[in-house]
């Protein structure tokens, strides 16, 4: 064991047990005797000699396998809970011998994947097993791995079949390199195999009616990872039009719960992310450089196709949920929900104008996609991932170099007049309990207005910016030198053409960003009438600037310097030279002081102008200091006696 101490240890019971591997002997009874050791993991770990001698044989990994893909039904709690675990623990531990003889003998490798033969569901307690054996062989094993299921091309398709069980879908997506890991430890010939394979068709045709939830969910799960890999074969596959038909073909329905992975994977294709590491040679980045091409090549494709299902996404959100009946609060009735699949495609419009694809950017606006999300985000005025969407949607419009998109926003949309017009308070309708209460309660503050304040101020600050450049001695000097500058001088045109403009600004705007202000703030207790008191009366201190705090800081460092031991009186401190490791600072002034004249700085540190005397200056040793002059016990037993007249002799 770890802890063996030569000459004190005493034998390990694995040791007593592998004492018994003699010619004829029974392998599985010895097996499970070291199964049933707590000390087995611990000791295949610290890489015990003889137990991975026993552990390599072809029989032992054949009966851990088995014990682990195909446990026993038994009413003893060994075979059934216990050796599985262990067995699974042990093919975890990656050594090096048994994994090799795992994956150099194909009849145990149909053994570890005979798991996938059995009728769905599969039991979550064995999946799990299975998972992370597959992980650990795909850690360590990873080349031996591919070419095992390159010859066993049936298996993906078992795979696919359970994809409900959590372990299984965790698997696959190991196995196409949809996460950063896996995604560097797979060959290129690997994933041109699997791009080859039907693997995007099965997971597709789990996307429909037919299939459990959990089956739906996680091939939406795992097709939205493959999606985000882009420019691997696979999501180039995910990303012709013929794919992005079958996601939609059964799921532009509001009530139909396949929208939402839908709309996942359409995100995830327009906005991937890349999992190549940082380029090490010229050659790399050449071919970074080539990979980025194909990647906008075919997320431009991806953004065509998907934007010939728009109509059909822009009716999701015109559909009136009036059946829906209105949700009891304690200020009274709400609006029903938005809804999770209506919220995914706010989001996915947001995701398009991000993009700046104008195809896609025109599309939007012939579809009145914009319209429709700010007539919602005054509908559900409580409803803050609407409000975050749409906030986000404008803000992107508004930096956008589409100035086609600009006339759209204000012109057609009537920004500026929507955001004037937007409610400060709403009155929500009593409760059918409340319709006897004597008073109605008072207006609420509606909860967009915290984005709206935003919308508003940036709208403010580009619109300032465009005063500036629209000035003659601007544009004389060249400062318009930007598409967005020239978008800011349209803004402040159009702020200035609409009449309610500068009364939003004086009246809501600026007091409630002057409110919001966070430098005017005091940040403490309400002060009293007393100045630099507080309504406790303490002292009441203002906020500290980070050049102050870190002068505090350095006195404070200081003071503790000479405070360590105590307080030290004047009179007990040397004439000369400073306590050593600190230097004495230079005088503030030219006036010339005696050697007696010494004053504390405000940086802690004592000051003394006058020029060192080296026969008046002290000892190395301050035990010797102390028999110099009168004589210091005269004098201790002088403050001696002051001490005890001045408490009385109660001390």
């Amino acid at each position: 064991m770890f802890w063996k101490v030569a000459g004190f240890s005493q034998p390990s019971p694995i040791e007593h047990i592998l004492d018994k591997c003699t010619p004829g002997a029974d392998c599985q009874a010895i097996l499970e005797e070291l199964l049933e050791e707590d000390d087995i993991i611990q000791e295949c770990k610290s890489m015990n000699g003889r137990l991975i001698a026993f552990l390599r044989e072809r029989s032992t990994v054949e009966q851990l396998l088995k014990y682990m893909v195909e446990p026993t039904e038994s009413d003893d709690p060994k075979y059934t809970y216990k050796f599985p675990f262990t067995a699974c623990e042990v093919l975890c531990s990656e050594i090096e011998a048994v994994f090799n003889t795992l994956t150099d003998d194909p009849e145990l490798m149909k053994l570890l994947f005979s798991l996938l033969s059995q009728p769905p569901p599969l039991s979550c307690k064995v999946a799990g097993y299975f998972g992370r054996v597959l992980a650990a062989l795909l850690l360590r094993k990873s080349n031996e791995l591919a070419s095992f299921l390159q010859g066993s091309a049936e298996l993906l398709d078992q795979l696919v079949t359970h994809i409900e069980t959590a372990s299984i879908c965790d698997i696959i997506k190991h196995l196409v390199g949809a996460d950063e890991q896996s995604h560097m430890l797979l060959s290129a010939s690997y994933v041109e195999w699997l791009a080859g394979t039907p693997l995007i068709d099965l997971l597709l045709a789990q996307l429909t009616k037919g299939k459990s939830l959990d089956a739906q969910a996680n091939a939406g799960w795992v097709l939205s990872a493959i999606a985000r890999i882009l420019p691997s074969p696979l999501a180039v596959k995910l990303t012709k039009s013929e794919s992005i038909a079958a996601l939609f073909g059964e799921a532009a329905t509001p009530s139909n719960h396949l929208l939402v992975p839908t709309l996942d994977i359409c995100i995830a294709l327009i906005e991937p992310r890349s999992c190549r590491s940082n380029a090490s040679s010229s050659a790399d980045e050449q071919q970074l450089e080539t990979e980025a091409e194909n990647s906008e090549e075919v997320r431009e494709n991806a953004i065509l196709a998907i934007v010939e299902h728009l109509p059909g996404l822009v009716s999701v959100l015109n559909e009136r949920v009036d059946k829906e009946p209105s949700e009891e609060s304690t200020c009274g009735l709400m609006p029903p929900r938005l809804g999770r699949p209506r919220l995914k495609v706010i989001e996915l419009f947001g995701v398009l104008v991000r993009s700046g694809c104008v195809p896609a950017l025109l599309a939007i606006m012939q579809s009145g996609a914009i319209e429709l999300c700010l007539k919602l985000f005054i509908a559900h005025p409580f409803s803050n991932t609407l409000h975050h969407y749409v906030d986000a949607i404008l803000l992107d419009v508004l930096i956008n170099e589409s100035e086609v998109l600009i006339r759209y926003l204000f012109e057609q949309c009537h920004l500026l007049h929507w955001l004037v017009t937007l409610p400060i308070n709403i009155s929500p309708t009593p409760n059918p309990s409340q319709l006897d209460a004597p008073s109605a309660k008072a207006p609420i503050r509606a909860g967009y207005m915290g984005h709206a304040t935003h919308i508003g101020s940036v709208l403010d600050t580009l619109a300032a910016q465009g005063k500036s450049n629209s000035t003659e001695d601007s544009r004389a000097l060249g400062v318009i030198h930007s598409v967005q500058s020239v978008h800011a001088v349209k803004i402040y045109e159009y702020t200035e053409q609409h009449e309610g403009w500068p009364s939003y600004l004086q009246d809501i705007l600026r007091p409630r960003l002057e409110l919001e202000n966070t430098a005017n703030w005091d940040c403490g207790r309400p002060e009293a009438d007393m100045p630099g008191m507080n309504s406790d009366g303490d002292d009441f201190q203002q906020d500290m600037t980070i050049e102050q705090m870190q002068e505090a800081m350095g006195m404070g460092m200081q003071q503790s310097a000479y405070n360590t031991y105590g307080e030290t009186e004047e009179s007990e401190l040397p004439a000369g030279d400073p306590p050593y490791g600190m230097s004495t600072p230079e005088p503030a002034s030219d006036v010339t002081r005696g050697p007696s004249d010494v004053t504390s700085g405000l940086d802690g540190m004592y000051l003394d102008s006058a020029p060192m005397n080296p026969e008046s200056s002290p000892p190395n040793d301050w035990e010797d200091r102390a028999h110099d002059g009168e004589g210091s016990e005269g004098e201790e037993q002088k403050e001696a006696e002051k001490d005890e007249g001045e408490t009385g002799g109660w001390l």
